[in-house]
């Protein structure tokens, strides 16, 4: 009630971080106070499965990584990944990297029902955390099972929008628009979060066929150098500008400057650059 009266208009229900229940709870606690609210996507992005359990990953330590909805026979598994698909396209000495922390494991064995891996840069692995092969891009569903579940679900919620996460090109959002049909969604809007590399190859087409697209920085710097968010902002935004399509720019870049002074005077020029500009 005090982020509504001091002008907050819409709230995305982060479905990489929810459940059934808990969006069935945010949902009409925000009707209650007459705010629809938004979706957003778990999307293609592969993510340590919700579950996981926190505990340190040391150097030289060996874990088996499954998939959910994937057999994985008598064996025990780790922690498991949330995209199956992604398992015929992880190859044997491929270099995953698990959230932002440095957590890195190199495939070791393939087996026919998970992943063998070493860790070669340790870690805490938890739940819900995005996850990457370096150097290389997997092609992923653009909605997991619990994505089109929910959708399915919350047809007769009045969603005012679904942002979908980790749209690669117009097919994701005609995809989703055919959910969204086939559920009997009517005045929902879609606005694509742009957050790799593909995304900013096919942004023209992504543009023609959404009503609005969001910039996720941090993300977006899991595949760019941090160093070019900002000219990446400046090129979504002048051709979103151009189409005449709402363009929004959200996460916190600044959050590791707390802890890793790495990369404090880079994440300190995309202030500058992005920010002082903005200013008068």
């Amino acid at each position: 009630q005090k982020l509504k009266k001091a002008g907050a208009t819409n709230f995305r229900i982060n479905l990489s971080h929810a459940t059934t229940k808990s969006t069935e709870e945010y949902i009409n606690k925000l009707q209650s106070i007459d705010i629809n609210a938004s979706l957003d996507t778990q999307g293609a992005q592969l993510r340590t499965a919700s579950g996981t359990k926190l505990r340190q990953l040391k150097s030289n330590e060996m874990v088996k990584i499954g998939f959910v909805d994937m057999e994985t026979g008598d064996n025990e598994m780790d922690f498991y990944f949330n995209h199956k698909e992604a398992y015929e396209q992880i190859q044997v000495n491929d270099n995953i990297r698990i959230d932002f922390e440095g957590l890195t494991v190199k495939v070791k064995t393939k087996y026919e029902t998970h992943l063998e891996a070493l860790c070669i840069n340790p870690g805490n692995i938890k739940e819900n955390k995005a996850v990457d092969v370096i150097n290389r891009s997997l092609k992923l569903n653009p909605l997991t099972q619990f994505d089109k579940e929910i959708i399915r679900r919350c047809a007769v919620k009045n969603i005012e929008k679904i942002y979908l996460s980790f749209a690669n090109n117009s097919d994701d959002v005609l995809q989703l628009k055919e959910l969204m049909k086939e559920s009997g969604y009517s005045n929902t809007k879609i606005v694509a979060k742009i957050e790799t590399v593909q995304a900013l190859a096919n942004l023209n087409n992504i543009l023609d066929v959404v009503d609005g697209v969001l910039i996720d920085r941090g993300d977006l710097s899991r595949e760019i150098s941090i160093s070019k968010i900002p000219h990446a902002c400046d090129v979504v935004l002048s051709l979103a500008k151009k189409k005449m399509v709402p363009c929004y720019v959200a996460t916190n870049v600044l959050e590791t400057m707390i802890q890793n002074p790495l990369i404090q005077m880079l994440e300190a020029f995309v202030v500058f650059h992005v920010l002082l500009p903005t200013l008068d």
